[in-house]
């Protein structure tokens, strides 16, 4: 059998519908010598649709990864279809803890602009919050189109947050945004300054510019850490 018929979908969340189709997220590390060969085949992709990309170490068993798949039945038989990945290295973070980096992120050209990379990288992000030992996870290098989908799951993340509700945003920017924001979903201090600014401005009545002006209380120069 394939590797992912013996896998386990890493959170309840990993499982989906669009359009009366399934699409399922998987987790695998390269200690599984079948999902090491079945990668070695897919990395070929990114050759063609990532810029500058590069194979990973298949030995080196601190890179996780996440796959993506279209869950579909033909002639009485389950099959998937691959749709994407994510690869994520887990890097040293002082004194006992690790700081997964994303590395490569792929949604194949068929199935972009559907919501797939942000289901992807939101399966990611739970599996690593749930590990006690994860300090906050960063990115390597990222794409102009990779940000705005970080930016875009970190702002539904952090819009939930008690610290970032319209009266708190509107007192400004605060060590609490960034405390809860890196205990709650392990987002680093530089990426929780962004994200509030782009939940202050959701937050803001521009069409009342005199009212807005009399709140802003903006704390600019809080330290990050």
């Amino acid at each position: 059998k394939q590797w992912y018929q013996r896998r386990v979908a890493i959170t309840a969340g990993s499982s989906y519908k669009q359009e009366d189709k399934t699409y399922e997220i998987y987790h695998a590390t390269f200690a599984d010598s079948k999902f090491q060969d079945y990668h070695r085949r897919l990395q070929t992709f990114i050759i063609w649709y990532i810029d500058a990309a590069s194979y990973i170490d298949d030995e080196d068993h601190n890179w996780n990864l996440y796959t993506l798949f279209e869950k579909v039945t033909s002639c009485g038989e389950i099959r998937y279809k691959s749709i994407g990945f994510l690869s994520c290295y887990n890097y040293y973070c002082y004194p006992n803890k690790k700081r997964p980096r994303i590395s490569q992120v792929l949604v194949l050209p068929p199935y972009q602009k559907c919501g797939h990379g942000a289901k992807l990288l939101t399966a990611m992000y739970d599996h690593a919050c749930a590990d006690p030992l994860v300090c906050d996870i960063t990115v390597e290098d990222p794409s102009e189109n990779f940000t705005r989908l970080r930016n875009f799951v970190d702002a539904l993340k952090c819009s939930s947050l008690p610290s970032f509700q319209p009266d708190k945003l509107k007192e400004g920017f605060s060590k609490e945004m960034v405390t809860e924001a890196r205990e709650k979903h392990k987002i680093t201090a530089v990426q929780v300054r962004k994200i509030y600014e782009l939940l202050r401005l959701r937050a803001t009545d521009v069409s009342n510019a005199k009212k807005e002006k009399s709140t802003d209380c903006d704390s600019a120069l809080i330290p990050l850490l």
